[in-house]
């Protein structure tokens, strides 16, 4: 039986958490807003797969921000989540683990919102499919030196990609705030990390 009240004392009743990637058990669960992170993973989930770490997630779906492992125990709820500079947004957390290309991922997300941008504001249509080019397209490890630099560069430009909508470079700004070296890594070696 799932209890009606929120677990923080700014949130109240339940949310529906989805949880996906490499954990034992993917699902939905209906849960008391404010939920921890890691009880949602460890206890509902099933806790991470043999042989697979926790390393980060985005804890609201593809239009949040990657979540570092350090915010592991954060209460899953809106002010929690804000206050950790990130947002609870639909609730579905997709768990990564330490295996995971986070380059790959965010290049995979971007190459979503490119395709489905309903191409109301021009930094949407217009800068997501340069950050595409600069970072090498769908392949990791072809971007440019500047790669690594090109989206955080103009500030402005980013904050009005945010104007009309959540999605499309959050992935990518949280992803050059918390594994710049992944990204740097890549285009040093001219390759995937992560690949054989």
């Amino acid at each position: 039986m799932v209890q009606e009240s929120g677990k923080t004392k700014t949130s109240s009743g339940t949310k529906l958490y989805c949880v996906s990637g490499k954990v034992n058990r993917p699902g939905c669960f209906e849960l008391p807003m404010g939920t921890r992170l890691s009880e949602i993973v460890d206890e509902y989930a099933g806790g991470m797969l043999p042989g697979h770490e926790f390393k980060t997630c985005l804890p609201g779906g593809a239009s949040t921000l990657y979540l570092p492992k350090k915010y592991y125990d954060v209460e899953m709820d809106f002010d929690s989540l804000k206050k950790v500079g990130n947002r609870l947004g639909t609730g579905a957390i997709i768990v990564f683990d330490q295996k995971t290309c986070l380059v790959a991922a965010t290049l995979n997300l971007i190459e979503f919102f490119v395709r489905e941008s309903c191409g109301w504001c021009t930094p949407c249509r217009e800068a997501l499919p340069f950050i595409r080019i600069c970072s090498g397209g769908s392949r990791p490890g072809r971007g440019r030196k500047s790669s690594s630099d090109a989206p955080t560069n103009e500030p402005a430009h980013m904050e009005i990609l945010l104007r009309f909508c959540p999605g499309g470079n959050h992935a990518v700004t949280s992803l050059l705030d918390h594994f710049r070296d992944e990204v740097q890594e890549h285009i040093s070696q001219r390759k995937c990390p992560f690949k054989a």
